[in-house]
């Protein structure tokens, strides 16, 4: 046999391998489409707005974000679009904050005094602001 019959024959052989679709579960399905809404995307950018950008854990600006919710989507389904329960978390920080929706108190009360104190802060940027250009007049 000649080597180019061999190969013709090992190719023949090889049967493509068909990936199995994952079937997603409702709520899978759910999330996905919240997460694809128009209100999710002006939440995130409230969000992110509000924490100037940053992650609020380890105080990295450029790269990449994700908002966490402070109160568990599937728990509280009523603060999903409340800006006060996201806080912006890199994604290494967002990878090691699983013990958030088990009870972690601590990690809440540290996520929701974070988010306390970006309000006072964007406050006082604004009274700055307004105090500032009624001087100017």
């Amino acid at each position: 046999m000649r080597v180019y019959e061999k190969t013709k024959r090992r190719t023949k052989k090889k049967k493509k391998k068909s990936k199995k679709r994952r079937v997603k579960s409702p709520s899978q399905r759910k999330m996905d489409r919240l997460r694809k809404s128009p209100a999710w995307a002006r939440w995130r950018e409230a969000v992110y707005t509000r924490d100037n950008y940053t992650c609020q854990l380890c105080g990295k600006k450029r790269t990449y974000l994700n908002p966490h919710h402070i109160m568990m989507k599937v728990r509280y389904p009523k603060l999903v679009f409340v800006i006060d329960n996201g806080v912006t978390l890199c994604s290494r920080c967002h990878r090691f904050t699983p013990g958030l929706h088990n009870g972690d108190t601590e990690m809440i009360d540290k996520l929701s005094r974070i988010v306390q104190r970006n309000k006072k802060e964007q406050l006082n940027g604004l009274n700055r602001r307004i105090t500032s250009t009624r001087r100017r007049k």
